[in-house]
């Protein structure tokens, strides 16, 4: 087994030759991609020395080079991966011992295999990162908390309360890209969360290693926190990005409601939000607003829904 492995840098000159270093002392390293996105630090640099230290790591820029954000990075990486295998890689964050090893026996094991997802675990670089941590409620694994076939995994992920996967923990055949689709360039957060939703529904991903991590998220100072942003608005237009994708891809209908459900419910906490800082102006909020209402018969759907819900509790 041979494995691309992408990372995206911005912003990463304290931490991205650890995060290769730990790459490449796994076996089954081929190559180490590093798309780096116009970075403000000496981050550029660093990726240069890497390139010129290592053969197995290749080092690619966007063409006009711009910034262009984490998902078109991702994609960057991934369209200039050589192997049949890809795997990803924070630049703050390490990849543990054997970390493929597992993933390797599922490949093998299973024929119709699209992608095995695995916990990761975290440390921190400082106190003010756990501090930070600890404050909003994250936990120390990302996992999910139950082994789930691949058929389920898209609904458990919808349900939520079971956990989710880290992109970390994610190592998939170059080929899911085909049947799912790239990253979604349009998001400044949660493309990540997104192409969870993209690849359950679209691949078989197999749960690997679900209580053991394979690769440690670096939570330091200069980590973005979802909740640094207004994030009932990254969230809506996350939903709305999915909601567009699930209507051009033919989604089935009952996932097709659970993802415009979730887009509405976003809405309407846009629309309550009284608290916030970061307040959504009218302008964004009325593009979301209407974007439904293009779609009456799923809104019906969503309707009846919600009730027969109700009339069942």
């Amino acid at each position: 087994m041979k494995v691309s492995v992408v990372i995206p840098v911005y912003n990463a000159e304290q931490f991205v030759r650890s995060a290769v270093v730990s790459a490449l002392d796994q076996f089954e390293t081929a190559e180490v991609i590093l798309a780096e996105d116009n970075s403000n630090d000496d981050s550029l640099n660093v990726c240069r020395s890497l390139e010129a230290e290592y053969s197995r790591v290749l080092l690619v820029c966007h063409p006009d080079g711009k910034n262009h954000g984490a998902g078109a990075t991702r994609n960057l990486g991934v369209r200039n991966a050589t192997m049949e295998y890809v795997a990803f890689l924070d630049a703050d964050d390490l990849y543990l011992t054997d970390r493929f090893r597992v993933a390797e026996e599922f490949f093998v094991r299973y024929e119709n295999i699209d992608g095995v997802y695995e916990a990761i675990g975290v440390f921190f670089e400082d106190k003010e990162a756990e501090n930070k941590w600890i404050s909003y409620g994250e936990d120390d694994i990302t996992t999910l908390s139950e082994r789930v076939c691949p058929e389920k995994l898209f609904d458990v992920l919808m349900k939520g309360g079971k956990g989710t996967f880290h992109l970390d923990g994610l190592t998939v055949k170059k080929g899911i890209f085909e049947k799912c689709g790239f990253f979604f360039e349009n998001l400044k957060l949660h493309q990540d969360t997104a192409m969870n939703f993209q690849m359950a529904q679209f691949g078989r991903l197999y749960p690997g290693r679900l209580d053991t991590p394979v690769a440690l998220r670096r939570v330091h100072s200069g980590n973005r926190f979802v909740s640094d942003y207004n994030r009932y608005l990254t969230s809506s237009l996350m939903w709305k990005t999915l909601f567009k994708w699930a209507l051009k891809n033919k989604v089935q209908n009952n996932r097709m409601t659970a993802i415009f459900l979730n887009h509405l419910y976003f809405i309407y906490c846009n629309v309550i939000d009284r608290h916030s800082e970061k307040r959504i102006n009218i302008q964004e909020l009325w593009k979301l607003i209407l974007e439904p209402l293009k779609h009456p018969i799923l809104f019906i759907r969503v309707l009846i829904e919600h009730f027969r819900r109700k009339i069942s509790c």
